[in-house]
């Protein structure tokens, strides 16, 4: 999934629930639920291959997708919320996808971020030469209306 959708979900679990610990731990398992549904990604298959025109294009679609995602929190939660909560929720709703940049610029050389990036792997969703475009780009707009309507409601 792209980052706002991971970013989307942390913040409201931030906004929602009192304990850090708590945050914390939700935002880092809903990471993993989302990347299990049908989704779109713009990482690169060989991301590890870039040349460095690659890098800079990859750096702005991630600075682009950070920034509209916490543009995106702030119309939807606004100010009178704890910000430092929401914060920790959209920081830990996105960290395991920073954990498999920095394996992959590190060359996968430091043993914890090579862990982190095996157990992103393994729950991540696979299928996306079996799972038509249109379909996991239905799924994370789906998702991410959902999470929107969420932050509503709830």
């Amino acid at each position: 999934m792209i980052l706002i959708t991971h970013m989307l979900a942390g913040a409201i679990i931030g906004s929602k629930i009192p304990s850090y610990p708590g945050i914390i731990l939700l935002a880092l398992i809903s990471h993993y639920i989302l990347d299990k549904i049908p989704h779109w990604d713009y990482f690169p298959e060989n991301i590890s291959k870039l040349n460095a025109k690659g890098w800079i294009f990859f750096a702005f679609e991630v600075f682009a997708d950070l920034l509209a995602g916490l543009i995106l929190i702030w119309l939807i939660l606004g100010l009178n919320q704890d910000p430092i909560r929401i914060l920790t929720g959209t920081f830990f709703g996105i960290l395991t996808d920073g954990l498999m940049i920095l394996n992959i610029v590190t060359r996968e050389k430091n043993k914890f971020l090579k862990w982190a990036q095996n157990i992103h792997s393994k729950v991540h969703f696979q299928n996306y030469k079996k799972t038509p475009l249109s379909q996991r780009l239905f799924w994370e707009t789906f998702i991410a209306g959902l999470l929107i309507a969420l932050a509503f409601i709830i």
